[in-house]
């Protein structure tokens, strides 16, 4: 077996690969993400907080001056973007996550082209299949979900530089913008650009090649600015850099990754510990990772070392911090590409003489056969195609709404969607509460509630016990298997209480 070169980059995608592929992110998002139209609302309480945000951005309110958040900003202009397109709904989202899911899958076919020489459409397909509807995937609408085609695009240049040994000028800028809006979204997922970096060095001092690193340097600098300094103008511009330093760098860096209770482990212990309980719920996943470790060695070693620097760096970033949530794995799931072409490269050697895999009529079957195995697998699917009267979002927003000019607060708990539906937007700095063990949130919100006396308050499986509000409605919800009660209180003098 041919263990070193890979295939060169000249087979051509065509407008039907490209509406294949389109079709097929079409259907994963639809049927698997809560974002869709299938989907009575989706309920994940980060979604409905970045949904909040965006919006409130587009009614005038300064990121992180006015509202407490801890995402990066571009986050948020990506959800008022959605905002424009459905105020009271996720459908904008959805849009962008349909997009988001195609060029994720389009970079993926073309790094299988560079790694198996062919076009075999069922590696996208099938690697979007188990990509959403994994345990990572979560809910739908994620950083870590939006981030997927800018890292399956670096990824197909880090694979076409291990197979040229030569860099383009427009790609390693490309990168750099690529590396930018990862920055400012969720700066940890920048762990596997730094592996590719350091690949890149190391390969550009042995090959004596240091006015080309340093013009690559040049390059990425200038695609890393160009989204920078949007984003510093606008913080700039409203007078809130120190706001944007204290709510992304200090709250992350200091407060978001510690535990709670204080009982800190060490960075080792803690990328054990992630990497335990991401294989354990996520078992395909590092299954084809392994069996594509094995694989590279074993037909493909000229991407050894990319893939080895990206992957660790990429691990060491994700899973150093003291807390690590389900959703955090999912962008390991760029790597599925490379371990089923490495597995369709060694299944074409042996079959190629009775089966062609590349016949579109493959890629429809399989792609048909992983979509079905993904609605049923996945922990969205249960709730596709509720009637939205069933749920205590849609009946709360009726009772809010009712009420002229009313306003809101989630009181000592995430948003869970009520903003959302009722299309209202929060006037508090603390609407909610927030993953970030930030002190007194629940004092201060108090205090709002006391002096600006807001018509509704929500909470979450709690009595609000206020001497001038009384509970107009209270509605089981289960959601990711978990009971809640969703309590929505009402001004006393409004008369819709007890």
């Amino acid at each position: 077996m041919n263990t070193g070169e890979l295939r060169k980059d000249n087979i051509k995608t065509g407008l039907a690969d490209v509406i294949f592929i389109f079709i097929a992110s079409f259907l994963c998002i639809t049927l698997l993400s809560k974002s869709s139209f299938l989907y009575p609302v989706n309920d994940w309480v980060d979604a409905n907080s970045f949904f909040t945000v965006g919006k409130s951005m587009g009614a005038g309110k300064v990121l992180y001056r006015d509202l407490f958040e801890q995402k990066g900003p571009i986050v948020f202009f990506i959800h008022y973007l959605a905002s424009l397109i459905s105020y009271k709904s996720f459908f904008g989202v959805y849009l962008i996550e349909v997009i988001a899911a195609f060029f994720f899958m389009f970079f993926s076919f073309k790094t299988s082209i560079l790694i198996t020489g062919k076009k075999y459409l069922i590696v996208p397909v099938v690697s979007g299949a188990i990509t959403y509807s994994s345990y990572s995937f979560s809910h739908g609408d994620s950083v870590e979900e939006l981030v997927l085609p800018l890292l399956a695009f670096s990824l197909y240049t880090m694979i076409k530089f291990a197979n040229d040994n030569k860099t383009d000028n427009k790609l390693m800028f490309i990168n750099g913008i690529s590396i930018g809006i990862v920055f400012w979204m969720k700066y940890t997922i920048t762990g596997f650009y730094i592996g590719g970096v350091i690949y890149l060095i190391i390969v550009s001092i042995l090959r004596k090649r240091l006015i080309e690193l340093f013009k690559n340097a040049c390059m990425i600098l200038s695609g890393f600015t160009l989204v920078s300094i949007p984003v510093l103008t606008y913080f700039l511009v409203n007078h809130s850099l120190n706001d944007l330093w204290v709510s992304y760098f200090y709250n992350n860096i200091f407060l978001y990754s510690q535990r709670a209770d204080g009982n800190n482990t060490s960075i080792f212990v803690n990328i054990y510990n992630g990497m335990k309980a991401a294989s354990s719920n996520n078992r395909v996943l590092f299954v084809l990772i392994v069996l594509g470790i094995v694989l590279m060695v074993l037909v493909r070693r000229k991407i050894i070392g990319i893939v080895f620097c990206s992957m660790s760096t990429m691990i060491f970033f994700i899973y150093f911090p003291q807390v690590c949530y389900r959703y955090y794995t999912l962008v390991m799931y760029i790597w599925i590409v490379v371990s089923m072409s490495l597995v369709i490269v060694v299944i074409d050697k042996i079959a190629n003489a009775y089966i062609d895999f590349t016949k579109p009529v493959f890629a429809i079957i399989l792609g048909v056969l992983s979509v079905v195995v993904a609605v049923t697998s996945s922990s969205n699917t249960p709730l596709i195609l509720t009637s939205k009267d069933q749920l205590p979002h849609y009946r709360f927003a009726a009772i809010i709404n009712s009420v002229d000019n009313a306003r809101l607060i989630n009181y000592n708990t995430m948003d869970c969607g009520i903003y959302t539906t009722s299309g209202i937007v929060p006037e508090t700095y603390y609407f909610c509460k927030l993953n970030v063990p930030v002190d007194n949130i629940t004092d201060k919100q108090l205090e709002y509630i006391n002096s600006e006396k807001p018509e509704f308050v929500f909470t979450l499986s709690e009595i609000f016990d206020h001497e001038e509000y009384s509970l107009v409605e209270a509605v089981k919800y289960t959601t990711q298997g978990t009971e809640f009660y969703y309590m929505l209180y009402g001004r006393r003098d409004l008369g819709l209480g007890e």
